[in-house]
């Protein structure tokens, strides 16, 4: 019996400290600091550093841009192609998440997302921006053959109007251009003005011909 009653008193007594634990949280991340961090991990990557070492939790902070559109710093760097800042945040402690995977050309990893979520390519990042964008964005051709095997949807756009067409033309992504284009993504005034801005021939003449 006593060891019974034992076993019992220190089985509640674990359970009060896990209790304590949880809800002896610490304070929360200033607002004004969390979008700084978001709005500077687009570009910005000695600020990123800076922020981060003051407060680790940074790393994982997200911040709401309006109508329950939100974006962390790695959401931020792998939508800009930002390969060195997406890297330090994973260095940080940051939640590997889609558009980092693809945008990083983690092959294993997003084929073993594909084979267990084969509708992934439908979940878009963050501002809409689609998963097979951040490929193109990455510059990562074995990641946008993938996910256009897997059924991505060539004219899936993002909140703000942007295709993975445009992100092709402004990424300069000749091979990219010529694939979309064969799966029906849809040309356009606009894909054609970027394409003469950027002055990659090979691309203006698909689009003029199309």
């Amino acid at each position: 019996m006593t060891t019974r009653r034992t076993l019992i008193g220190g089985a509640l007594a674990a359970a009060s400290a896990l209790r304590a634990q949880t809800t002896d949280a610490p304070p929360a991340l200033a607002p004004d600091l969390v979008k700084e961090l978001v709005g500077k991990s687009h570009t910005d990557l000695p600020a990123v550093r800076d922020l981060v070492k003051r407060e680790r939790r940074l790393a994982n902070a997200s911040w709401d841009w309006g109508a329950g559109d939100w974006e962390t710093g790695l959401n931020a760097a792998s939508h800009m192609g930002r390969r060195d800042i997406a890297e330090f945040f994973l260095e940080s402690g940051a939640r590997l998440d889609a558009p980092a995977i693809f945008m990083l050309g983690l092959e294993a990893q997003a084929k073993s997302l594909l084979a267990a979520f084969p509708d992934l390519h439908k979940t878009p990042g963050a501002h809409g921006i689609p998963v097979l964008s951040h490929a193109i964005i990455g510059k990562s051709l074995s990641m946008f053959h993938l996910l256009l095997a897997a059924g991505a949807d060539v004219n899936a756009p993002a909140w703000r109007g942007g295709t993975p067409l445009l992100a092709a033309i402004a990424g300069d992504q000749v091979e990219m251009v010529r694939v979309l284009l064969a799966k029906g993504a849809q040309n356009s005034e606009k894909a054609l003005d970027l394409a003469k801005r950027r002055k990659v021939a090979e691309i203006v003449a698909m689009l003029e011909k199309g």
